[in-house]
């Protein structure tokens, strides 16, 4: 390298670091003190703190150079000029599925390190409801009754019926694929099924989170939300849970719905994104965040109308959308004779009860300090701080008149954490409660990477990518999920 290009490298370094580096450097900062705190037991996390330090022991090491491969060849190939988009994506899914049971494979205990969470957490109940219940609709539409007498695990108490569902559906598939006769072995081929099956599932939301975000912003974009979402802490070593397999899905799958309802201005789906998020709310009522969420797409403008125009097609999307969710609720109640109302009442006295909350603003303003800094660190600095910046810029954007699609989401997402800070009755744990809503998380940090760092995006990219990786490590080593 001649004077002149190191001259010119040494002027580029400068400004990168004087105009834009402050994020990311400040970004590596704060991800080196979270490993110390890690590494070193620090005891800082506020009282009520979920992820107690808790040491893994490894027993399978050579895993971690395997995946750190593994990861290499998926960003080589991100890069490479000969990239196929399809085949990137099946193979990011891939990595989803090999990061879940690898890092679980760490422990030495072969598939029990995935399976355990099937089988002795409390959300384990479930699979032994499913397998127990003799139909699903007959269990559909007696839900309430079993909840009050007893006959479903406690957690029933807090959902809807649709959690239990997924359950049962996971298992008559299980037993379609290979039929056992007893409780017990149904039950042990379920857990097992689940474990190959649910990882995959997982993260079949990078196909519509990649459609979604190619739309907004260009295909580079999109691949980066991918990629984020694939190194989420929370969401490699949270296994097992529809928290996880199940959640993020149906949120981008009703922001697509929605996008495609704004852009052709067809009834048809804006009704459909209706029915689908009441549909995903009869699964978790955490999904109730989804309607700003949808209503803030629908209400943005598409590139065709402006002023007047613009008021009166957001009116008419939203109108629609209100009539899927309001046909969806009728058939809900005539076929399965479902009451979403009562069940929310019913679900929401538990929770505060179970969880032991006060409403006081001590402990809400504790609670908010506490589930802001679980969700953040579990989902990882790097991708927070970015998104951070992110969702800030745009709403900055939307505020100021800028109501597109993008920037109109990211003012609904601060509201929606806005709200679960002030009203969730959540204290702890939301790295798992708040887990779906991790993939708008990556199109902030993806936008804030492409829109501020366009120069440097192709070294960024990597780099906060291996962040995330090492905070993965270091998180299962020092604070794993149990």
């Amino acid at each position: 390298m001649n004077s002149k290009s190191k001259t010119n490298l040494r002027i580029r370094a400068h400004e990168f670091i004087t105009k834009n580096g402050w994020l990311p450097l400040g970004i590596l900062v704060l991800t080196l003190l979270h490993w110390s705190i890690l590494i070193f037991k620090v005891p800082v996390f506020p009282h009520g703190w979920f992820w107690n330090f808790h040491y893994t022991a490894i027993g399978t090491v050579w895993v971690l150079p395997v995946m750190a491969i593994l990861l290499a060849i998926g960003l080589w190939y991100t890069y490479s000029p000969s990239r196929r988009n399809t085949v990137l994506l099946a193979g990011m899914i891939g990595l989803g599925f090999c990061f879940q049971h690898s890092f679980a494979l760490l422990e030495g205990r072969g598939l029990n390190g995935i399976r355990d969470r099937i089988t002795y957490t409390g959300h384990a109940k479930f699979a032994e409801d499913a397998v127990n219940q003799a139909g699903i609709i007959s269990t559909l539409t007696n839900y309430e009754q079993l909840v009050q007498e007893g006959k479903l695990n406690r957690f029933a108490q807090s959902k809807p019926p649709g959690q239990l569902l997924f359950y049962m559906l996971t298992e008559r598939v299980a037993n379609f694929i290979r039929p056992h006769e007893s409780v017990e072995e149904r039950l042990a081929w379920m857990r097992t099924f689940a474990c190959f099956a649910w990882p995959i599932f997982g993260f079949l939301v990078l196909i519509p989170l990649y459609a979604l975000v190619k739309d907004w912003s260009g295909t580079e974009t999109a691949l980066m939300a991918c990629w984020l979402y694939l190194l989420i802490p929370a969401g490699i070593l949270i296994t097992l849970h529809a928290d996880q397999v199940l959640y993020p899905l149906l949120l981008v799958l009703s922001l697509l719905l929605c996008h495609i309802a704004n852009r052709t201005s067809r009834a048809a789906y804006a009704i459909g994104a209706g029915a689908f998020v009441y549909c995903a709310i009869f699964i978790s009522f955490s999904l109730l965040c989804i309607i700003p969420l949808a209503a803030a797409v629908l209400i943005a403008s598409p590139t065709h109308q402006t002023g007047k125009s613009h008021l009166r097609g957001s009116a008419v999307r939203c109108s629609w959308f209100l009539l899927g969710l309001v046909v969806a609720d009728l058939a809900f109640r005539i076929v399965l004779d479902y009451n979403i109302h009562v069940r929310f009442v019913e679900a929401m006295k538990f929770h505060a009860s179970w969880r032991e909350w006060e409403n006081t603003p001590r402990n809400i303003i504790h609670c908010g300090i506490l589930n802001t800094l679980e969700f953040a660190l579990l989902a990882g600095v790097p991708l927070c701080g970015f998104a951070l910046y992110g969702m800030l810029h745009s709403t900055e954007k939307s505020l100021g008149g800028e109501w597109n699609e993008l920037h109109s989401l990211a003012l609904a997402l601060a509201c929606v954490f806005a709200a679960l800070l002030l009203f969730g009755k959540t204290k702890g744990e939301s790295a798992r409660l708040w887990l779906f809503l991790t993939p708008c998380v990556c199109i902030m940090g993806a936008y804030a990477i492409a829109s501020r760092y366009a120069r440097a995006k192709h070294w960024l990219i990597p780099v906060v990518v291996i962040l995330q990786f090492i905070t993965i490590a270091i998180t299962k080593v020092c604070q794993d999920f149990y």
